[in-house]
């Protein structure tokens, strides 16, 4: 596929170009959530119903062509369950275990926040550097703690430089979301 310096992706249309998906167990695939009274209208979900079943599912960005050593990832959360943001930068394709992914810590919102209002900023820094290619990904595994409606709903992500204006970080300006 094609290598983007910049990524913005709202999720209005599924499969998102370039996005693949990874199901390591037969419940709660990701797909494109819909609704017509949230802010975000079209998202990419990953849910689970059944308080059985154990979910490992992943949703990765297509390869980033990372252009300087200060990238970001912003996006909207809403989750009741363990949502993981992982990074690579020698392969998009993740194993059962992980493959070359390597997590990145970061606090997810607290279950029951108000959807749409939560943005999550995360550093790459740490984690890419200029030349490499790198891949964003998100992984829902409950493994540990299955529990009844798990899920991850995200939506309007960005990853990209950051700038710095007036001493400020603030991330690159993103085209083609959806409006809040």
């Amino acid at each position: 596929g094609q290598t983007a310096t910049v990524i913005n992706e709202s999720f209005t249309s599924w499969p998102a170009p370039g996005w693949s998906t990874y199901q390591f167990t037969p419940k709660g695939p990701w797909y494109q959530g819909m609704s017509k009274v949230l802010a975000h209208t079209e998202f990419a979900s990953c849910k689970v119903i059944d308080p059985e079943a154990i979910q490992d599912n992943w949703l990765v960005s297509p390869p980033i062509a990372v252009a300087s050593n200060n990238y970001q990832l912003s996006f909207y959360a809403d989750t009741d369950g363990d949502g993981k943001i992982l990074v690579s930068t020698s392969s998009g394709v993740p194993t059962s275990t992980g493959g070359s992914f390597v997590a990145i810590p970061f606090t997810m919102p607290a279950s029951g926040s108000t959807w749409g209002q939560t943005k999550i900023t995360v550093d790459l820094s740490p984690y890419i550097s200029t030349g490499q290619t790198a891949y964003i990904a998100f992984q829902v595994n409950d493994a540990a703690i299955p529990t009844i409606n798990s899920r991850l709903n995200i939506d309007e992500i960005t990853i990209g430089p950051a700038t710095s204006i007036n001493g400020t970080l603030s991330s690159v300006s993103p085209n083609g979301f959806n409006p809040l």
